[in-house]
């Protein structure tokens, strides 16, 4: 038996933007009956699989980030969302449950387990295919694409390369006819036959190999451009939360993958090149002489052994280099940025001690590559040279006996370095091939964070927002380990002032990052004006929003280049009527040269309160639809918050103003307040009304 009304909720708060009727959930219901267990079926557009599972699977599932619904034993239907843990263990398992109060419950694993009939069916929506559709996701192919984009650059690159080869196969067929020929023969006419033919193709093979140096500068100069372009546009395209999961220094490194990779790419086609030609030069060699030919293959065959052999111990030894590396430049980049707050502290010390052994580290596990790669010089040198000797001495042997020329032998020695001299590179390019497969993985790992949308850039709604904001059923958490949840139904109605308030930790900030589609939520739906944030351009939307946060991202700059966010068509006027709403007019005339003084970094010459009403008549400047104030008032004396205040509210014509804070003074004059309390709003309405029926919120304001 299933409830049929508990199913259509569950699926209208995964799938908010797909409409359910009862006619479907009808079907719905009997496929999940009709269909035995471990079987898939697909119900208008909605593809589904069943399955009598256990609860680690459902609990593996959810966590991966799959979509799924489980029965219990009274018929109904709910929503796995996460789960808590307790010493490494699950403990708790947070619902949605539409018979709940708020539509979600937390419960333990028991009870969980004691009312699961062990039944889950995992949902997607079907997708149609097309074969002629491009995929969403972004691969490696950006960073190559450039490649194929530039063909009428690399063909001459790769024709340069294979006559510079072909060329190189005169020098020992010259020797040979010197020898063999001229010097046995004194026939003087033929040397200068010879000598005027050389330097043809000496002069020949000097001209490919400059045309192909410049072909394979522009080409990799337009690749490099490309991929740099291709890994900044990835890298933020992030969400917010996998961004910061990672230091700063680990994120610079990526960006540089674009400057290897085109080092790289050079590297290896120039080398792909040299060993298809190997197989000629070895071709020729056996055509002098096969004994010889023998020769330079076992020599050939103990180098690539060696190389192999020697290949994952470099990559390890390169691999830690890496690491150390990232190391050293994220606390380079974290000191420099927070160097006030280090010096306030008296860390000046201990993080010059901490970054004196970061420089070490690094210079140690860089020598160890060196080290290593060095040994594998070394030791493919010495196998060349040893092949060369032998081959000397063999032929030498074969001369004496009359089998074997000198002049052969002379070109056979030439060929055999030509043949040999490549490989001796061979440990570097399989280090090369080994790099690129990692450039691979790293630019991979970006890609996989870039959230697909349903449209591409050029699809996307670029409409005029007004400032109405809705949050359908929505539910957010920042990863499988993460103790914290957002979920929030709530309508935040045009030309309104909201105050959302909480303590600290509530989820306030988190609740900022969505509304700007800075995050995505894992279920539910956000719209702007009716529209699915997905669905809207957002840089052309945050346009239109203004916001102040705690980082108020000043630059470094004149105070007028950032209130104008560097928009020439903003007036000095329209700067200086939002200054004075910011209430920051007069602080900023009496700067040293008022508007057009610089300010540093993060305005490091401001003080926080200066800096946060900079960072509002920013903001405001754009007269924005939308308002976005997190904790703007928290640096201010009282009188100049209530000024500021009121400055906003009476200045907003229709403006939706949201002020995420702490004040009891701002939630006062909010048209409607949302309290929110570990990630779920508890209460919302005036703030006299909330005050008189709420224990909770009264607490918040230290009353009783």
């Amino acid at each position: 038996m299933t409830d049929n009304k508990s199913l259509q909720d569950c699926l209208a708060f995964i799938f908010p933007t797909k409409g359910f009727d009862e006619q479907l959930v009808n079907d719905l219901s009997s496929a999940v009956i009709a269909v035995d267990s471990a079987r898939s079926f697909s119900v208008d557009g909605l593809s589904a699989s069943l399955d009598n599972m256990e609860f680690e699977k459902l609990s593996e599932l959810i966590s991966s980030g799959e979509k799924a619904l489980a029965q219990l034993a009274n018929g109904n239907w709910v929503v796995p969302l996460g789960f808590e843990y307790e010493n490494g263990e699950i403990a708790h398992v947070d619902l949605f449950d539409p018979l709940a109060r708020d539509g979600s419950i937390n419960v333990t694993k028991n009870q969980f387990m004691s009312q699961w009939t062990g039944l889950g069916v995992l949902l997607h929506e079907a997708q149609s295919i097309d074969n002629n559709a491009k995929p969403s996701t972004h691969t490696f192919s950006d960073l190559t694409r450039a490649f194929r984009e530039y063909q009428h650059l690399l063909s001459p690159v790769l024709f340069s390369g294979f006559m510079v080869s072909l060329l190189s196969l005169a020098s020992p067929f010259f020797f040979m006819l010197i020898l063999d020929k001229v010097v046995s023969y004194r026939a003087w006419s033929t040397l200068t036959a010879l000598v005027v033919g050389a330097i043809f193709l000496i002069a020949f093979e000097g001209t490919f190999e400059y045309i192909r140096t410049v072909f394979m500068n522009r080409m990799t100069k337009s690749v490099g451009r490309d991929a740099s372009a291709a890994t900044f546009s990835h890298t933020t395209a992030i969400p917010s939360e996998i961004y910061e999961s990672r230091s700063i220094g680990a994120w610079i490194h990526d960006n540089r993958q674009s400057e290897r990779l085109v080092r790289l790419l050079r590297h290896i086609s120039i080398a792909s090149v040299e060993y298809v030609f190997a197989f000629i030069f070895l071709a020729v060699l056996l055509w002098i002489n096969w004994i010889l030919t023998c020769v330079a293959i076992a020599t050939c065959l103990f180098q690539i052994g060696f190389a192999f052999y020697c290949g994952e111990k470099v990559d390890k030894k390169g691999k830690e280099s890496q690491d150390n590396l990232e190391r050293k430049e994220s606390l380079l980049i974290e000191s420099l940025t927070h160097l006030h707050a280090i010096k306030m502290l008296g860390l000046m010390g201990n993080r010059t001690t901490e970054y004196c052994e970061s420089i070490t580290s690094a210079e140690n596990a860089r020598q160890a590559k060196d080290d290593s790669e060095a040994f594998v010089r070394s030791g493919t040198a010495f196998i060349e040279r040893s092949g060369n000797i032998l081959m000397l001495a063999v032929g030498a042997a074969m001369v004496m006996q009359s089998s074997l020329t000198v002049g052969a032998l002379v070109a056979c020695n030439i060929l055999m370095r030509r043949l040999t001299g490549p490989l001796a590179k061979l440990p570097m390019f399989l280090r090369d091939l080994r790099e690129l497969k990692n450039i691979q993985k790293r630019w991979q790992d970006i890609s996989r964070n870039v959230p697909v949308a349903p449209m591409n850039n050029q699809e996307k709604l670029r409409k005029k927002i007004t400032g109405a904001l809705e949050f359908k059923k929505v539910f957010f958490r920042y990863g499988r380990d993460s103790r914290f949840q957002l979920m929030i139904d709530a309508k935040f109605p045009r030309g309104e002032i909201i105050a959302v308030v909480g303590k600290s930790g509530a989820g306030k900030t988190t609740l900022t990052n969505l509304m700007l589609g800075l995050n995505s939520p894992q279920v539910g739906l956000i719209c702007m004006d009716g529209s699915d944030l997905r669905e809207l351009n957002l840089e052309h939307m945050r346009q239109q929003i203004g916001i102040v946060t705690h980082e108020t991202g000043l630059f470094r700059g004149s105070v007028q280049a950032n209130i104008a966010s560097w928009d020439k068509k903003i007036t000095l006027d329209r700067i200086q009527n939002a200054a004075r709403m910011a209430c920051i007019h007069d602080a900023i005339q009496a700067l040293p040269r008022g508007y057009d003084t610089i300010i540093g970094d993060d305005g490091a010459n401001l003080s926080s309160g200066q800096k946060s009403r900079l960072a509002l008549a920013r903001a405001l400047v754009r007269d924005p639809a939308l308002l976005i104030l997190d904790e703007v008032t928290g640096d201010l004396d009282p009188s100049t918050e209530h000024m500021l205040v009121s400055n906003i509210i009476n200045a907003r014509r229709g403006r939706t103003t949201i002020f995420l804070t702490h004040r009891e003074f701002v939630a006062n004059q909010a048209d409607i307040v949302y309290f929110l309390d570990d990630g779920r709003v508890i209460a919302s309405g005036k703030h006299e009304r909330l005050t008189s029926d709420n224990v909770a919120y009264r607490a918040l304001w230290g009353r009783h």
